[in-house]
């Protein structure tokens, strides 16, 4: 019985002293950009990228659409692998980099469409993020808005929507965020409107995760009734009635 005893206590002592250096076996792998299987007893690297796209090719037969959504996924792919020579093989955290590209559109009216991607990469790190990218087609025109086109002249946008967005988001959100988070991502900069959609009701309005709250809280999507803008926006994009 003691015989049985003591080796039941050298085995808990050689598990104990084992996880220690366990975890800094794994420690170590992971600052190496690998991941450790324990059950091969290796630290494995993946040093790989795959790149998704959906094209909107339905929308590729109009010129001005066309030459934009290819000049801009061009640019999308050349910055995405120039940062993967830079940083990917370095650092991977044991899985392969990726990038998915996915579209929507929104229609005004016949000749006013809004194109938005959703980017989704990862580069490293415990998990990936998210983007949005906007293009608001004035096909009779042949020229793309921006957000000053849709209010009349001497309208400041940013300083009028600012306010109304803070709102709105401070109401949809509740207690995912706070409203100095929410007030910072609503501030009338430029940086913090960059995508966003017209449609016969709204002006919806893209944040990215982090923008009003944390990671986990997930993008945000605010619609701007376009009845509360009714007074500001130019006739062209004011709501029927």
């Amino acid at each position: 019985m003691i015989k049985k005893l003591t080796v039941l206590l050298a085995a808990g002592l050689l598990f104990g002293l084992s996880r220690p250096v366990l975890a800094q076996t794994e420690d170590r792998c992971l600052q190496k950009g690998g991941l450790w299987d324990a059950a091969a007893s290796r630290c494995d690297f993946q040093a790989g990228i795959q790149i998704d796209i959906h094209y909107p090719l339905e929308l590729a037969d109009e010129g001005l659409m066309e030459s934009t959504i290819d000049a801009y996924l061009r640019e999308l792919q050349t910055g995405y692998l120039d940062s993967f020579a830079e940083y990917g093989l370095g650092y991977s955290m044991g899985q392969p980099w990726g990038l998915h590209v996915d579209y929507e559109t929104f229609t005004f009216s016949p000749d006013v469409l809004t194109l938005k991607f959703t980017i989704a990469d990862y580069t490293g790190g415990a998990h990936g993020n998210s983007t949005f990218k906007t293009f608001i087609f004035d096909l009779a025109g042949e020229r793309m808005l921006t957000l000053a086109d849709l209010f009349q002249p001497g309208i400041d946008p940013l300083a009028t929507i600012a306010p109304l967005v803070y709102d709105l988001a401070l109401a949809q959100m509740g207690e995912m965020s706070t409203p100095e988070w929410i007030a910072t991502g609503t501030e009338p900069l430029p940086e913090n409107y960059q995508s966003y959609a017209l449609t016969p009701d709204a002006l919806v309005f893209f944040f990215p995760p982090y923008q009003l709250a944390a990671y986990a809280a997930g993008p945000q999507t605010i619609s701007l009734p376009l009845s509360d803008l009714a007074d500001v926006l130019a006739p062209a994009y004011a709501p029927a009635g």
